[in-house]
């Protein structure tokens, strides 16, 4: 879980340093959550976490399987 914490706080640091360079007339684009994860724990994770190829996992489920480290757990 302290993984999943970890890079939830860099991807959302990330974010928010491309979003102040935003604008209205363009910007810096924002990598989504699943392109930041290396293809070899992509793998792993989509095969034991979703029971799913890698590339059937959307960035809605990336999102949320990032979220899910920041609920309240007491194994850690």
């Amino acid at each position: 879980m302290q993984d999943r914490r970890d890079f939830m706080r860099q991807y959302e640091t990330y974010l928010t340093a491309i979003n102040a360079l935003q604008t209205q007339w363009g910007g810096a684009f924002a990598m989504p959550v699943g392109a930041c994860i290396e293809s070899k724990t992509k793998r792993m994770v989509t095969r034991y976490e979703f029971n799913l190829a890698p590339h059937l996992v959307g960035e809605e489920q990336w999102i949320e399987y990032f979220k899910q480290a920041n609920a309240p757990s007491h194994v850690d």
